[in-house]
């Protein structure tokens, strides 16, 4: 069955209650992830900027990745704080 009682919500080809749980998973590890990219970006900044991009000012992109980090730590917290 792909559809729930009120056939708006797409159910995975697994079932209801195993569909839900690996899809509870899926979204954990997505969640975790973001928490982890935020970290890596926040810290290492600087050593990625100077790795990966070489135009001029490298003050205004190590200020945006931190920026960037700052806010996949918010999207991947939120996501563990819905998903529990």
């Amino acid at each position: 069955r792909f559809y729930d009682k009120n056939n708006k919500i797409l159910v995975l080809i697994l079932g209801r209650k195993r569909g839900c749980l690996i899809l509870k998973i899926i979204l954990l590890l997505i969640a975790t992830l973001a928490l982890v990219c935020g970290v890596k970006f926040i810290y290492d900044a600087r050593p990625i900027v100077k790795k990966y991009f070489s135009f001029g000012d490298k003050n205004e992109a190590t200020l945006g990745l931190k920026i960037l980090g700052f806010l996949l730590l918010i999207i991947g917290s939120l996501m563990m704080y819905f998903i529990y």
